[in-house]
């Protein structure tokens, strides 16, 4: 029987695919880390929703060197902020940065070993 519809997948460890699987996929996006305008734009977004203001300029030389920073690391610190609050945009920034060293240089299996 045959099913229509879309299928997407995504993975973290994409070099660990077989050649012939991943020939079966039609389109491939890959989705790198943020830029520095990126991510000062998202740092400004999430400094709001978290009820921070709106971060002085002063903080974007130390946002601007944070280089492995993803969106999925900002909705991380959102979430956890239900238990842990943020009181400052110093804290932010040290936030994200704990979040990007847990993947600094770390090679883990992710799914079923």
């Amino acid at each position: 029987e045959v099913v229509e519809g879309v299928f997407i997948a995504s993975t973290n460890l994409v070099s660990g695919l077989d050649q012939a699987a991943l020939r079966r996929f039609d389109l491939k996006a890959k989705f790198d880390f943020l830029l520095p305008n990126q991510l000062w734009s998202l740092f400004n977004e999430t400094a709001l929703s978290l009820g921070l203001g709106v971060p002085s300029g002063s903080f974007k030389s130390q946002v601007s060197r944070i280089n492995n920073a993803t969106p999925g690391d900002f909705y991380a610190i959102l979430r956890r902020n239900r238990f842990c609050v943020l009181d400052s945009h110093q804290e932010l920034i040290d936030a994200v940065m704990k979040e990007c060293q847990l993947k600094e240089g770390q090679m883990m299996n992710i799914g079923f070993v």
